[in-house]
């Protein structure tokens, strides 16, 4: 683990460390511990060393996804599994596939930064997606330049406004009674 002059230290407890894994923000160290068949978390200095995950055969490496809050890591008996960074949520993702010993993790196009911030685009989403379309909201097209996506912008007018003139209003109304009940035309 790290200690204060920025020396990773490993706890003498933990018997063979694989594959390390740092939170510098979170203020943790996660180890894949092979031969005690788990994964570990401990302080960046080494204290509070703690089991997240026991009974793995042989866990080789692991890797963080913190914006998504998980960790994943390999297994020598042929699989990939992951879990949330405090060890609930087990589940397997990949099994069958060989023998995996290395992992690094892009969760979704976690490397595209559409908009040069630093900030992978996946861990902006949060409030910046307004179309859903997992394209941070600042990527999208905005032909009228108002900061609004397209597919999330009524081309400022309300979205009741059916004639476009901004105002919702009985022409509106009386446009969406006249439609009302037709069938959209084949293709």
């Amino acid at each position: 683990m790290r200690s204060a002059t920025g020396i990773i230290c490993i706890d003498p407890c933990v018997d063979e460390a694989n594959g390390i894994a740092i939170d510098d923000d979170g203020g943790h160290t996660y180890v894949a511990e092979a031969a005690g068949g788990k994964i570990q978390r401990a302080d960046l200095d080494g204290a509070n060393l703690v089991d997240l995950v026991v009974g793995l055969s042989g866990p080789t490496s692991v890797a963080l996804a913190l914006c998504e809050g998980r960790m994943y890591w390999t297994n020598s008996g042929d699989r990939i599994e992951r879990a949330f960074l405090d060890g609930s949520g087990r589940e397997t993702t990949v099994s069958g596939d060989g023998s995996p010993w290395g992992i690094a993790v892009f969760p979704g196009d976690a490397m595209l930064d559409c908009n040069g911030n630093g900030v992978p685009d996946p861990c902006e989403l949060n409030g910046n997606d307004c179309n859903r379309n997992g394209i941070p909201d600042d990527c999208d097209p905005d032909c009228d330049g108002d900061g609004i996506p397209d597919d999330c912008d009524s081309g400022g007018c309300s979205l009741g406004d059916l004639d476009g003139d901004c105002d919702v209003d009985l022409t509106d109304l009386s446009i969406l009674l006249g439609n009302f009940g037709r069938a959209c035309p084949q293709p």
